[in-house]
């Protein structure tokens, strides 16, 4: 069964505009500079294939030239949106090269059909496969919608070569655009399919990449960035209990930087915070993979180093203790600092059995010796 090709083109139209509705509605107060492109997307669809669809009436600047290069111009909005969404700015905004040649297309052969319609869907093509391809080059967690979105790019560009391969193929007989065939009715109705699949897929993309970023958070301390009390507590009560399963030891240090209160009062918050940021980078460098950070409270930080002894406990706890000494932090209004840190490493044997409140008892009584014993040095408890 044929479908009507100006009845297709009229759902092209009703969808796009319902889809920029629906954006604008579940987005309102949040739009993003992707939304707001992929907004610019649907318009510029909606008016394009308007424009196309009104190839009946003698309006051949809008129907032969504005409407096909309308269409152009929402590829290259979309590709635009997906570059902004995963922080890629486009450079010298490759995404919309094609529009002038595709404008040049069609006031060039405008009065050749055959040779109009395969260099325009050879643009079409184009700028369809490079956001297939660049979805398929990004990583992240959502592979699983990367793909789905990128095959029905890839699969939208081989109906669109489809239609060049039929135009070389039938140069005598070629369909007007509205006029229903067999080759319209396969890919205008396979087409939009595929444009729904890929504009649902975006949007779950960014409801997906929400949910990881307030799980991110959720877990996190917002300044520093690294576990918050609560998940690091819940990360060390599983490592502790792995750790006695196994009969591995286990080793926890509580660092606490040293006259932190001074730093605050003489060179503002803002330098105090830049100081705790550094700590975290500080100790990342000298910790290995497995081991894990977490901000205690204030100033004081927990590191939980599984499978370690007292020796490496001890070589870790020195190795922070004498980076951040070493480490010269510059301000933002350019003056230099350097802090240290007092450390208590508390540490549990292969064949022991202990608690995690007990391991942090232990290693705090160690960093206040350390703090009794000049600061700026590391105590095993």
């Amino acid at each position: 069964m044929l479908l009507d090709t100006k009845t297709t083109l009229a759902y092209y139209v009703l969808t796009s505009l319902t889809l920029a509705v629906l954006l604008m509605v579940a987005f309102r107060g949040r739009f993003t500079p992707a939304l707001k492109l992929w907004l610019a997307s649907l318009l510029s669809q909606a008016v394009g294939w308007f424009f196309i669809s009104l190839q009946d009436y003698p309006f051949p600047v809008l129907t032969t030239v504005l409407g096909p290069t309308l269409v152009s111009v929402a590829y290259g909005f979309l590709i635009h949106a997906l570059t902004v969404f995963y922080d890629s700015p486009p450079r010298r905004y490759w995404p919309y090269w094609p529009i002038p040649f595709a404008l040049a297309i069609v006031l060039l052969f405008h009065d050749n059909q055959p040779l109009r319609q395969m260099a325009i869907n050879f643009c079409y093509t184009v700028q369809v496969s490079s956001g297939a391809v660049f979805l398929i080059s990004r990583k992240d967690p959502q592979r699983g919608l990367r793909w789905l979105m990128a095959t029905s790019a890839l699969m939208a560009a081989v109906l669109l070569f489809i239609r060049i391969l039929y135009v070389i193929s039938n140069h005598g007989d070629i369909p007007l655009i509205l006029q229903s065939s067999p080759i319209q009715s396969l890919t205008f109705s396979v087409g939009f399919v595929l444009r729904l699949i890929f504009t649902c897929g975006f949007l779950l993309l960014i409801e997906a990449h929400r949910y990881d970023e307030l799980t991110w958070l959720a877990a996190r301390d917002s300044l520093t960035g690294v576990y918050n009390r609560r998940t690091f507590m819940t990360l060390a009560e599983a490592e502790l209990g792995r750790s006695e399963r196994h009969h591995l030891p286990l080793a926890l240090l509580l660092i606490d930087l040293d006259n932190f209160k001074q730093v605050n009062d003489t060179c503002g918050h803002q330098a105090g915070d830049q100081v705790l940021q550094q700590l975290r980078s500080i100790a990342e460098t000298c910790m290995r993979s497995h081991d894990f950070l977490g901000r205690y409270g204030g100033e004081e930080f927990c590191v939980l180093t599984p499978e370690t002894d007292t020796v490496g406990a001890l070589t870790l706890a020195e190795r922070l203790r004498q980076g951040l000494a070493e480490h010269s932090i510059l301000l933002a209004d350019g003056q230099s600092i350097r802090v240290t840190a007092s450390i208590g490493v508390a540490c549990r044997g292969g064949n022991e059995t202990t608690s995690l409140d007990l391991l942090l008892s232990q290693a705090d009584r160690a960093l206040y010796q350390a703090k009794n014993q000049g600061r700026d040095q590391v105590a095993l408890a």
